[in-house]
């Protein structure tokens, strides 16, 4: 059971987050099946086509061997969804009874991390009881109290908001295989695009641009103001019409050395980790800061360094390449202003294409991560309120055709 394709897939989220969202509607498998078996069947060969009056042995039977010869994502997707759906058969639990399903996939989880605690919260929730405390969120007011009763409002800590409580907390570059083409993604927008990139002389403000204009790179949004971060939780996703819980996590600055501004000499020696090649090395890690400087590949890390500080001096610390940064950047576009944002600058791990440890930099309560969570149905409603206080689309996104957007569609709409 353990190398079910959904399994994993949930497994792999629970493992990032250390929670995992499993929809109704998710555990309602034969239309889930017969709706992507459908999508398959209109972009494949005839002689692939796979009958939907079939029983669901005989649609597996067929979609291995088409598998075996085409291993598509929709393909596994849907062999996957057809042994969840035996699976639940094979025990008689019937095709309404989603508790009974969540509560065997909670097992399975379970048995995959035998070091956690899985328990079941608002009854579609997996997380880790002993290492994540998830609240509730339902109203703007009940909000309010959530934060300054967890005293979340002092200095120096930020947040994030995510629409959907099953995205990793990660930047944008290391989803997919973008991470293997960092430094290609940053010259090929710096080339098509030099006329925007004039006035940078920093990676970080050109990492930032790019940021801006949905690049993927090695920055995460936070905020300073937690109802921006709400706005962010409950903002509807594009062309989907999922019913997903949004999120707020917290961060927090590990002590003082771990946030930054613009113009640190480590955010220099960080952010220019991006314009380094797949199979950059740090080498000996062991070796005194001069030796360490002068050995594998930190001469041309020092080198791209120089081009932004021509009197940067050859001290690098080993340790700072695998760190994360609070970073606190220039207000120089009204779009960061207005959403008073800032940035978690992410370092290497063992190598260049893995981030640094992300979970050290989120806030903790009780040695637990605390997650906010929005249920669908409050966020039309929390926008709303939102509203009351300017914070909505035309704030958020002060650009002409952003602002155009919520005239049209919330002001003026027909």
């Amino acid at each position: 059971m353990s190398t079910n394709y959904i399994i994993q897939r949930y497994n792999e989220i629970f493992v990032k987050n250390g929670y995992v969202h499993i929809g109704s509607d998710d555990l309602r498998l034969s239309y889930r099946i017969d709706f992507n078996l459908r999508k398959y069947n209109r972009s494949s060969p005839k002689k692939d086509y796979i009958k939907l009056d079939l029983s669901i042995s005989e649609k597996l039977e067929q979609m291995e061997k088409v598998y075996s010869k085409r291993s598509e994502n929709i393909i596994q997707l849907i062999i996957g969804m057809l042994k969840l759906k035996l699976y639940f058969i094979q025990r008689n639990i019937k095709e309404n009874e989603i508790q009974k399903k969540r509560k065997l996939l909670s097992e399975e989880i379970q048995k995959l991390n035998p070091n956690s605690k899985v328990k079941i919260k608002y009854s579609d929730i997996l997380y880790d009881e002993n290492a994540i405390i998830i609240e509730k969120v339902d109203s703007l007011s009940q909000f309010t109290n959530k934060i300054n009763k967890n005293e979340l409002i002092e200095g120096g800590i930020y947040y994030r908001g995510q629409q959907n409580i099953n995205w990793s907390i990660e930047p944008s570059i290391f989803r997919g295989n973008w991470i293997n083409h960092e430094k290609e993604f940053i010259h090929e927008i710096l080339i098509s695009n030099p006329q925007d990139f004039e006035k940078t002389t920093t990676t970080l403000e050109k990492l930032t641009k790019m940021q801006h204009y949905n690049v993927p790179t090695r920055l995460l949004d936070l905020t300073k103001n937690p109802y921006i971060a709400l706005y962010f939780a409950c903002e509807p996703i594009k062309y989907s019409d999922e019913k997903l819980y949004g999120e707020i996590v917290f961060f927090k600055s590990i002590d003082k050395g771990s946030e930054k501004y613009f113009d640190s000499d480590t955010v220099s020696i960080v952010s220019n980790i991006s314009m380094m090649d797949n199979n950059f090395s740090t080498g000996n890690e062991n070796l005194d800061t001069d030796k360490f400087n002068a050995q594998a590949d930190i001469p041309y890390l020092l080198h791209q360094i120089k081009y932004e500080k021509p009197n940067f001096l050859n001290i690098i610390q080993a340790a700072d390449l695998h760190k994360c940064f609070i970073i606190h950047v220039k207000l120089d576009n009204r779009r960061i202003i207005n959403q008073q944002g800032l940035f978690l600058l992410i370092g290497m791990g063992k190598d260049k294409t893995k981030p640094a440890d992300i979970k050290k930099s989120v806030y903790c309560k009780d040695n637990k991560q605390l997650v906010f969570v929005i249920s669908d149905n409050s966020k039309k409603e929390i926008i709303k309120q939102l509203d009351t206080m300017n914070i909505n689309k035309k704030f958020i996104y002060p650009e002409i055709d952003d602002v155009a957007d919520y005239l049209k569609t919330e002001i003026y709409k027909q």
